[in-house]
């Protein structure tokens, strides 16, 4: 009965792990919807409120991307949380030309951006170069902005699908 019990805890662990980086709305619904789940996640779990500003567009985005883009938000949305200092944050959603722009944005105390993308950082997790090294193998690219004491920035530039004429 004990071992029934634990491989009952393990397998509801591993489902409740699954959701949160990958939830079934993301397939299902698309990056907007699944935004808005990402945002209330982050003020359940962290007591972070996030400002999502989305121009509507559809984004045609096709896997590995999309997960890719969901869990890098979701990562640097944590990272705010545990040590921007800050209770709010901003999420842009734009397309520009043939890419998906995203941003997270937070006006926190900021940090040393070449300790942390070292490939020597202590830090654990998805991190700021494994992202980094993610979107460039898609096509894409990373820009982090930290301004000591008024925040950072970073700027997620994901290919989009070729458009096509649809009639």
């Amino acid at each position: 009965k004990e071992i029934e019990k634990l491989v009952d805890q393990a397998s509801n662990s591993i489902r409740s792990i699954s959701t949160q980086l990958c939830p079934p709305v993301l397939h299902s619904l698309g990056l907007a919807p699944a935004l808005d789940y990402l945002a209330e996640e982050m003020e359940s779990a962290f007591d972070l409120v996030v400002r999502i500003h989305d121009e509507g567009l559809y984004k045609p985005i096709v896997e590995p991307g999309l997960s890719m883009a969901y869990r890098a938000l979701r990562e640097l949305l944590i990272n705010v949380a545990k040590h921007a200092k800050v209770s709010t944050a901003e999420i842009g959603c734009r397309n520009i030309d043939d890419f998906l722009i995203l941003t997270v944005s937070d006006g926190g105390v900021g940090f040393d951006y070449d300790e942390v993308a070292s490939p020597y950082s202590r830090g654990t997790g998805f991190g700021l170069l494994g992202m980094r090294e993610r979107l460039e193998f898609l096509g894409g690219e990373m820009q982090v902005k930290v301004t000591p004491g008024e925040g950072t920035r970073v700027t997620l530039k994901i290919p989009l699908m070729p458009s096509r004429n649809i009639h």
